[in-house]
């Protein structure tokens, strides 16, 4: 992504001194801080001067391009109940974006997401209201599926950008983001690696080559199955069986050529069908433990 290089103030007013000289330690690498940055740990918030302070900064750093304020809710003002939460948060946000136009400069606000997931929309998961992100030029929000996760997508929006989604991932031993290309590319392929591994993919891939192409049983007899041949965890039982394989219908029939059909039995719970693609599921093949894993 092409940048043009600027002067940069940055406001880290979430940190301390300390935390802030480690971060900077392992960012730099025993480097002395380019010129043209600097932090700081305190401002005025706009309600009591923020852009005065930001003006004066300006005026004596003319070569300063970038301002990025860590947190956006440490410089908010105070409202009052004349004033509803939209309004408010489109008038801070809209008071920083006009600053920036007016100065030629660009402002990042770092906010908060809310710990509510939107899977169709990431911007919808902005902290406040739609106020926020309809007064910015432009959003870029970055989530997770779990908290464990080592790659971060990086969903990117505004009003003179195309819209384009990354996948990243962060080094932490120098406090910098790695660009793993296409965010969406990137989770077909963490699919795919995740169905390979599979301990349940596994089996019925056993189960169907072991029976010429197809294989039916239960799902109690599939729980079997995986602990004689992969000798690894399935399913915590039966029933959770009969869900994770639902689950893995599409994929196994995009990655293997494995057609999968579930007939019940009335009382008697249900079988579950296994064939490849150019065959037709023929008479119940019953399954035999001892053939299984000769």
């Amino acid at each position: 992504m092409p940048t043009n290089k600027t002067d940069c103030l940055y406001l880290a007013l979430e940190d301390n001194q300390r935390r802030l000289q480690d971060r900077m330690n392992r960012v730099l690498q025993g480097e002395r801080a380019p010129d043209g940055f600097a932090l700081a740990t305190g401002s005025l918030d706009l309600q009591d001067g923020l852009l005065d302070q930001l003006t004066n900064y300006l005026n004596i750093n003319p070569g300063c391009g970038l301002v990025v304020i860590d947190t956006l809710q440490r410089v908010r003002r105070t409202t009052g109940k004349a004033i509803n939460a939209y309004q408010a948060d489109y008038k801070d946000v809209g008071v920083l974006q006009k600053f920036a136009s007016e100065r030629e400069i660009c402002i990042v606000l770092v906010h908060h997401l809310r710990k509510m997931k939107d899977e169709t929309d990431p911007f919808a998961q902005i902290s406040g209201t739609n106020g926020i992100f309809g007064a910015a030029d432009s959003a870029f929000v970055m989530t997770r599926d779990r908290r464990v996760d080592d790659t971060t997508k990086l969903s990117v929006t505004g009003r003179d950008l195309e819209e384009f989604e990354l996948a990243l991932r962060l080094d932490k031993t120098q406090c910098r983001w790695q660009n793993l290309g296409d965010a969406e590319a990137r989770a077909r392929e963490q699919a795919r690696k995740e169905y390979e591994n599979s301990a349940l993919v596994q089996t019925i891939r056993k189960l169907v080559e072991r029976n010429h192409g197809q294989w039916s049983g239960t799902a109690k007899e599939i729980l079997e199955a995986g602990k004689l041949l992969t000798r690894r965890f399935i399913a915590e039982s039966p029933k959770d069986v009969g869900v994770r394989v639902k689950k893995l219908e599409n994929e196994m029939r995009e990655f293997d050529g494995i057609v999968y059909e579930r007939v019940k039995r009335g009382t008697s719970g249900a079988l579950h069908y296994f064939c490849k693609e150019n065959m037709q599921v023929q008479n119940e093949v019953q399954l035999d433990l001892s053939k299984q894993v000769a």
